[in-house]
């Protein structure tokens, strides 16, 4: 951007001209900001704010409250959450402030921002992004409390589903309160297929699927084949291609229902 550039629109010229629909603004000497990695936190959480004109930037506030911050580029800011009410955020400096246009979010709280996958049958891993997932006390699917919960970091959770689950809320518990799921876990006793290996195969080969609900399974389809098969376990059911296989998802079908993949199973070497 030249140096005595103003705000307007952009002209492209070559055999033909063409002009943006919209302004190009040109930031002042002040702080601006595009961008926060998370609008919800607890104290002492760590929040990147993304701009520009950071590096004259000294002061950093939560609402009314005074954070502790680090440069680490003209483009990029850390900031720490402190001990305050939700706010708005505050890049202060000689030449000029800046302020988010939304609150940031300050609670020790569980927050749920995703589950994945959104259907899962009982005994299937389910994750959980979001914050303040340390120290977590109970989750739970509707009203069925969940086991073999584990928390990789204060931004995941994994629990298992449990037996007893219908679909229904996540909602995941600390001593500082709850937090619930926007959307509701759909729990099915139908077929789940997770995964499918080899994802490219010749006939006459056996493939192997993974999931859930497979016992109990009495048609797979590949594409609109019906296929030998063989239930392994309730993870897992291997299938037999027909000579005339041909490319197509697959189907595990059972008396709660069916399961399709999302991916084809590519098949080769067949004319």
């Amino acid at each position: 951007v030249p140096p005595n550039v103003t705000d307007g629109a952009i002209t492209v010229s070559h055999d033909e001209t063409g002009t943006s629909g919209e302004p190009f603004i040109v930031a002042g000497p002040g702080p601006i900001i595009d961008s926060l990695d998370s609008w919800v936190g607890a104290p002492g959480d760590s929040v990147v704010i993304r701009g520009v004109n950071f590096k004259t930037v000294t002061a950093v506030w939560f609402g009314n409250v005074r954070a502790g911050f680090s440069v680490v580029a003209d483009t990029q800011l850390k900031a720490s959450v402190p001990s305050a009410a939700s706010g708005k955020i505050t890049l202060a400096s000689a030449v000029g402030r800046a302020v988010t246009g939304s609150f940031f979010t300050i609670t020790r709280a569980p927050v749920i921002t995703s589950v994945s996958p959104p259907v899962a049958a009982p005994g299937m891993k389910v994750t959980l992004r979001g914050v303040n997932f340390r120290q977590v006390t109970a989750v739970h699917v509707g009203a069925a409390r969940a086991a073999g919960q584990s928390t990789p970091s204060p931004q995941q959770l994994d629990f298992t589903v449990p037996a007893n689950a219908t679909s229904g809320l996540v909602k995941v518990t600390n001593s500082f309160g709850f937090g619930t799921s926007g959307a509701a876990l759909t729990v099915t006793r139908a077929p789940v297929i997770e995964s499918f290996d080899p994802p490219l195969s010749e006939p006459a080969k056996w493939v192997t699927l993974r999931g859930a609900n497979f016992t109990g399974a009495n048609r797979v389809l590949l594409g609109e084949m019906a296929v030998r098969f063989t239930v392994t376990a309730t993870t897992q059911l291997r299938i037999e291609l027909p000579l005339n296989a041909a490319t197509g998802t697959l189907t595990v079908q059972n008396a709660f229902g069916s399961g399709t993949t999302a991916d084809k199973l590519t098949i080769i070497g067949n004319g």
